[in-house]
């Protein structure tokens, strides 16, 4: 995105690896986990807690997963979610 902070372009491989380590959506992932000592280790160890992330699936099966980043993360999570019904 034109304009855009670089904090979105570091951000974003954290989003696809914490979408394709879990195979859930980031979003998805922040919504269930409100303990601090838990969310603080999932960050430790490398994940994102921020929308944006969705794993893929085919036919059921796990397949990898796309990230985005650079909006709010409400549109991040919207974007990702076009972006896997373009699939």
């Amino acid at each position: 995105m034109d304009n855009n902070s670089s904090a979105a372009a570091a951000l974003v491989p954290q989003k696809v690896h914490t979408a394709r380590t879990y195979r859930n959506a980031t979003a998805d992932l922040a919504s269930n986990i409100k303990d601090p000592a838990q969310i603080a280790s999932h960050v430790a160890n490398g994940a994102s807690l921020l929308a944006g992330g969705r794993p893929i699936f085919e036919n059921g099966q796990f397949i990898g997963a796309l990230a985005v980043g650079g909006g709010t993360p409400a549109q991040d999570d919207e974007v990702a979610r076009a972006a896997l019904a373009a699939l």
